[in-house]
């Protein structure tokens, strides 16, 4: 078999050979083993090392497993991160009004956020109103009114006012 110019030009080049070098079958087979291998009619390409052949069915079968998988996984942490912030706000460590800041620090920084979350004291915001007026009283502050009252008006003085009065 005759190589053309062109063909030889390409296997000096490849060989690191001089344009006027003449090729030995030895230079040419060399050429041909460090060549990339080509797919003869019928055979099919080797399959790089570390690379597995998936039927197709079966592949875009996974791909969408993956897909559904990560959506699940996503709101497992959407949902941790709720409950977390809402048992926060229900215990008194953060108020009620700072939810949308803590869920975006969460979002930045979910380990973080979560270890400050857990380290904050409970019950430092107030969970119910505070001195409103109306508002049940403390036993000892009623009792104290109650004796206010009763020095005020002392009970056998409520009795004159209701006995007539002497002709």
């Amino acid at each position: 078999m005759q190589f053309t110019d062109e063909q030889l030009a390409s296997l000096r080049t490849r060989l690191g050979k001089p344009d006027d070098a003449e090729l030995t079958p030895d230079d040419i087979m060399a050429a041909l083993a460090k060549s990339e291998p080509v797919a003869a009619a019928g055979k099919a390409a080797p399959v790089p090392e570390g690379t597995v052949l998936v039927d197709k069915d079966a592949f875009d079968g996974l791909q969408r497993r993956v897909a559904a998988g990560e959506k699940a996984r996503e709101e497992q942490l959407r949902d941790r991160r709720d409950q977390t912030i809402a048992a926060a706000i229900r215990t008194g460590k953060i108020a009620p009004a700072t939810r949308q800041k803590w869920t975006e620090r969460w979002d930045k920084e979910p380990e973080d956020t979560e270890q400050v979350l857990a380290s904050l004291e409970a019950g430092l915001i107030p969970l119910a109103d505070i001195g409103t007026a109306g508002g049940p009283a403390s036993p000892d502050v009623a009792a104290s009114a109650d004796a206010d009252y009763d020095r005020l008006f002392p009970k056998d003085w409520q009795r004159q006012e209701r006995q007539p009065a002497a002709s």
